[in-house]
């Protein structure tokens, strides 16, 4: 349901959403994670909805974290779509990709910024 590992100084974050829904110990781990000091790479498997917070109240509570969070969090990969995409909410970006049987495949470069 929910899994981080720290990679090169970024926190991996993965949060099952498959069935479209979170619960609140998914919503909780998140809140941990944002307590540490790594930049966090939200991986979930439909995108957020994250201009619209409707649904059941712990995708609300979800979509808030995330968007209150837009500094801490730096992005959001998601598929379920099929679709190559990113858009922006505010200064979070999302970005998705045609699936493997597709021939789709996404490759991302994080390079670290100078403080």
């Amino acid at each position: 349901m929910f899994y981080s590992a720290i990679i090169k100084g970024i926190n991996f974050v993965g949060i099952d959403n498959s069935t479209e829904n979170v619960n609140n110990r998914q919503v909780e781990f998140l809140k941990d994670q944002l307590k540490r000091k790594e930049p966090i790479v939200l991986i979930s498997h439909i995108p957020y909805n994250l201009n619209n917070g409707t649904g059941q109240p712990e995708m609300i509570s979800m979509i808030d974290l995330i968007t209150s969070n837009s500094d801490k969090i730096v992005a959001i990969f998601a598929g379920h779509i099929h679709k190559s995409s990113f858009y922006f909410t505010g200064n979070l970006c999302q970005y998705t990709s045609l699936a493997a049987f597709q021939g789709g495949s996404l490759n991302i470069y994080i390079k670290p910024t100078s403080h």
